[in-house]
């Protein structure tokens, strides 16, 4: 997966899958996905299109660059952010999908009821006072899964 930045939003993702190219012509388009901002306005929420797009590539490799319309664009790795579950405070998945026991995100207890408790904040991958959902543990790194990543950067 790949970044595309500055690249209009008149030209539709269905355009970018047919007329993009690899600069190696072996490396074609599959998909493609545009950044959406979220705007507020009138009290409503609103969504429009970003000059910034996602694309999934064939192969393996990431060329540098791909052309558009005959204009070379730069490639940059894209890494999607990392999901951690609200219910039972594992990383790789969403409380929608969760079939884990609820965990309290303060003092990682498992309780029945899916309230925060009043104790003290304890993570539960390594034992610091601080919460398992903290900020920090999903913007120091980028392979942010697992407890052997979370050790590293808090130590």
């Amino acid at each position: 997966m790949a970044i595309v930045k500055d690249i209009g939003t008149q030209i539709t993702d269905e355009d970018i899958i047919q007329m993009g190219k690899g600069i190696n012509p072996n490396v074609g388009i599959t998909r493609v996905r545009r950044f959406n901002r979220k705007m507020i306005i009138n009290n409503g929420t609103v969504f429009t299109k970003t000059t910034t797009s996602v694309i999934i590539l064939e192969g393996t490799e990431l060329p540098k660059y791909f052309e558009l319309f005959n204009n070379k664009i730069e490639l940059q790795l894209y890494i999607p952010p990392v999901m951690q579950c609200n219910k039972c405070l594992r990383y790789g998945h969403v409380q929608v999908h969760c079939r884990g026991k609820f965990r309290c995100y303060k003092c990682g207890e498992y309780y029945e009821d899916e309230k925060a408790c009043d104790g003290e904040a304890r993570c539960i991958y390594c034992n610091l006072p601080h919460y398992a959902t903290n900020n920090v543990l999903n913007t120091l790194g980028t392979l942010k899964y697992g407890k052997l990543w979370h050790t590293i950067t808090y130590r």
